[in-house]
């Protein structure tokens, strides 16, 4: 008998992860786009997921598109996004890109973003 496997956030973010930790940064926004085709609500866990991919990958470009396309949903980043994000702004070279993100992310999330750096 086959059995079928329901996909949920959980499995995505496990399987964008496997190819982030392969280094198969291409894979890894498949999988993602695969979430939002099949309605399943991605999570902060598979964003940072691609993002990690992408970045391992040398993609900047494609971790700055993520992001844009991201803003539009309902996924709260968190301090790993931001700083992905950041890092990646400055290796593509675009500083108006960096500035953009620093608009986008709502000032009331900086307070709680900034917090991750001072629990450890």
């Amino acid at each position: 008998a086959e059995h079928k496997v329901e996909c949920d956030s959980i499995t995505f973010s496990a399987a964008i992860s496997a190819c982030e930790k392969g280094c198969k940064w291409d894979k890894a926004l498949q999988r993602f786009s695969l979430m939002a085709q099949s309605s399943v609500q991605s999570c902060v866990i598979s964003l940072n997921a691609a993002i990690s991919a992408c970045q391992k990958g040398g993609k900047e470009r494609e971790v700055l598109q993520l992001f844009s396309e991201i803003s539009q949903s309902t996924v709260e980043v968190d301090t790993i996004t931001c700083i992905a994000v950041i890092s990646s702004c400055e290796k593509s070279g675009d500083q108006e890109k960096t500035l953009q993100f620093l608009r986008k992310v709502e000032c009331s999330n900086w307070a709680k973003l900034c917090n991750g750096f001072s629990d450890g």
